[in-house]
């Protein structure tokens, strides 16, 4: 690419290859000669690296002559850097003849450059599969599916992290139990694509106040705030994502996967009230958002807590005046959708205690405290519902309509079973099957490979499925086949097909590994025909590619995936900061706008080719509301969106190491330790991890008095 990244690599290689070139130029030493390793570690590094004593936690005097495992190759690598950059021995000890530091380096490098030519051959040879992220993203891409609210591999087992990745070869291990969820997944997508009616018929259905809640009075704080005043709108105001949402009652989901158009007439009130702001723990120069989600309404308790929510959007809506709302939203059958007021008091119930006792103390019945009663003890000329000035969203009305059906059936389903019709597929399976397992394989298809599926197409008519089935069935084999499951497979050492040559399956095998580094899925249609081409040998085309893609928005998919594993932000999710110390992390909801800060940062940096060095030294971010609030920046004028900005020059933040999200993940919750960000960034920033402890060390105890 040309990039920062590899001049820096450039630069310490060739840092290291002048010192010895600049060395030997200066001395006139042109031969090499036999060198004798173990007398030269005797002679200048284990007095300060042998039994005795490990300086720096180095240890040479075991070392032997072959260089055969990792340990043994970091070892000699240590020996052989630490001479090139002249640091080894120290001024104060007895100095090497340069025709010494000359003979180890010529003895060190070869057995070095052998041992990582074979380590770089075994580890080429290793297969690797999809793991789940890499899976669903393909079968979204292969089969045309929106997977909003749809994901086949929720059943999967979590796949092994190393140093953080979760794509790593050696720790993708499968299962029988990886098979038999392979199957389900499979069975699923193709029976998700493959099961369109007749076009379906429309909704267009209407919900009024009443439609949403019923109730008109609110005599006591509750945990959760909707009220009906008169018929004509519901307001609510406990907030959060947690809190429990409103739903129109009539509704029981959409009839059929799709897209579908909501609308919602609301309006804030509120948000400028007599009650003291510190009551609230929220942040009243944010205008008033209404958030619109969908779930499943099978599940039990739906109305609740539903594991299946999904945000859609979140709307700021206008102080004091109401307006029609309108979102175009892909919902799965069966699907509900709701609100909530997303950045509302969210311990409502306690703030309610508290305004009604300063502000209200005349709404207070004699059965307040009784959180079963369902009416008010007495007749009061006025309710706590009817007098309270709080922030509340307001809604008059909703509608849903839908599903679009401009394509009908839909492209994905014509892809599998042709533009003929189901009556056609006898005579048309075997070339919608070379399709699509050409596009599963992401590569050119082997003669006896669609033989082998055409096969069992005809058997399974033959035993008495309908063609449409048998078609099904075929491409659920497909996708349980290793030449999917894994990114690329080894042909056998005996292949020879006409139809495909070695060289051919080289370039999609490149497409194939440069599409799952950048994008997490299978190569797009430009990157296949580059391969198919044979155009990606070229260093040129290669070049383009990789930068076409990383400009495509899919290349998030990297961003996403390096900087959660690289920095340890998938962290953050397990994070639960003290709500006493550290309450803005709560009242802010900061733990997901840490997150993307840190992503729009890194994608900065690498769309941007800018040098590395800013990692560490840089003077800006990116932040929303909620982080600049948490910084200390200004907030009048700033929205949701993360904009860059920079820092005061007095400033500790900038740079990774100054951003919330790599502070949290480096924290316990409770307080930080300087010894765990440290071994963060040896391990993370530097690359080199501390030493293990010795094993006669026992463990420090928890001081636990008075605990």
């Amino acid at each position: 690419m040309g990039s920062r990244f590899n001049r820096v690599l450039l630069l310490v290689v060739g840092a290291a290859a002048m010192s010895w070139s600049q060395l030997s130029a200066a001395d006139g030493v042109v031969d090499l000669g036999p060198i004798d390793p173990h007398a030269f570690l005797e002679t200048y590094c284990l007095r300060c690296h042998g039994a005795e004593k490990q300086k720096g936690d180095r240890r040479f005097d075991h070392l032997g002559l072959d260089i055969d495992d990792d340990d043994a190759a970091i070892e000699w690598q240590d020996i052989l850097d630490l001479i090139n950059l002249g640091e080894m021995p120290p001024e104060d000890e007895a100095q090497p003849t340069v025709t010494e530091k000359s003979g180890m380096v010529g003895w060190v490098t070869p057995k070095l450059d052998h041992y990582y030519a074979a380590m770089s051959q075994r580890e080429a040879t290793g297969l690797r599969r999809m793991n789940r992220f890499q899976y669903r993203n393909t079968i979204k891409d292969l089969l045309g599916l929106n997977m909003a609210s749809f994901d086949p591999t929720a059943s999967f087992p979590s796949d092994e992290k190393y140093e953080g990745f979760e794509n790593i070869a050696s720790k993708l291990v499968t299962s029988r139990y990886h098979l038999e969820r392979y199957l389900e997944a499979a069975s699923a997508a193709i029976d998700k694509v493959a099961a369109i009616p007749a076009a379906p018929s429309q909704i267009d259905e209407h919900y009024t106040a009443d439609d949403l809640w019923k109730s008109r009075i609110m005599f006591r704080p509750m945990v959760s705030y909707f009220v009906n005043i008169d018929g004509k709108y519901v307001e609510i105001a406990s907030g959060g994502r947690d809190s429990t949402s409103l739903y129109p009652t009539p509704f029981e989901g959409v009839p059929e996967d799709g897209f579908y158009t909501i609308t919602v007439e609301a309006e804030g009130v509120g948000r400028q009230n007599s009650y003291d702001p510190t009551l609230f723990k929220m942040d009243f120069a944010e205008p008033i958002k209404l958030q619109l989600f969908a779930n499943d309404a099978s599940v039990e308790n739906a109305r609740s807590a539903n594991p299946s929510n999904r945000e859609i959007t979140t709307i700021a809506l206008v102080d004091n005046t109401p307006r029609v709302y309108r979102t175009r939203v892909w919902l799965d059958k069966g699907f509900n959708f709701g609100f909530r007021y997303v950045n509302g008091p969210f311990d409502h119930r306690r703030t309610m205690l508290k305004v009604q006792e300063k502000y209200h103390p005349e709404t207070k019945t004699t059965n307040f405290n009784d959180v079963f009663s369902k009416e008010p003890s007495e007749v009061l000329d006025h309710y706590l519902s009817d007098v309270y000035e709080g922030p509340r969203v307001r809604i008059y009305e909703t509608s849903i309509s839908g599903p679009e059906t401009t394509d009908w059936p839909p492209q994905n389903y014509r892809d599998l079973f042709g533009e003929d019709g189901v009556d056609q597929l006898e005579t048309s399976a075997e070339g919608l099957i070379q399709k699509f397992a050409q596009r599963a394989f992401r590569r050119p298809v082997m003669d006896s490979e669609i033989r082998l599926y055409q096969t069992f197409f005809d058997e399974s008519v033959r035993s008495g499925s309908p063609a449409s089935t048998a078609l099904a069935d075929t491409y659920k084999a497909i996708l349980c086949s290793p030449h999917f499951l894994y990114i690329e497979t080894p042909l056998d050492q005996s292949f020879s097909d006409e139809s495909v040559t070695r060289t051919d399956l080289a370039q999609f095998t490149l497409a194939s590994r440069l599409s799952y580094f950048l994008w997490g899925s299978m190569p797009d249609q430009e990157l296949w025909a580059a391969a198919e081409a044979a155009r990606l040998s070229s260093p040129i085309e290669l070049k383009y590619q990789a930068l076409r893609m990383l400009r495509d928005p899919r290349s998030q998919a990297f961003i996403n995936d390096f900087t959660d594993g690289w920095l340890g932000l998938s962290g953050l999710e397990r994070a639960n900061p003290d709500p006493t110390k550290f309450a803005s992390f709560t009242n802010l909801e900061l733990g997901n706008s840490m997150r993307e800060e840190t992503r729009a940062f890194f994608s900065h940096i690498l769309r941007g080719n800018r040098d590395t060095t800013e990692f560490i030294s840089a003077n800006y971010s990116f932040v929303d509301r909620g982080l600049a609030k948490h910084y200390g920046l200004p907030v009048t004028g700033r929205g949701d969106e993360y904009e860059r900005v920079e820092f005061p020059a007095d400033s500790y933040r900038g740079g990774l190491l100054g951003q919330a999200g790599i502070l949290t993940v480096t924290a316990n919750g409770v307080d930080t330790s300087p010894v765990v960000r440290g071994v963060w960034i040896l391990e993370n920033i530097l690359g080199t991890p501390p030493s293990p402890p010795p094993p006669d060390v026992p463990a420090l105890e928890p001081d636990i008095r008075g605990a």
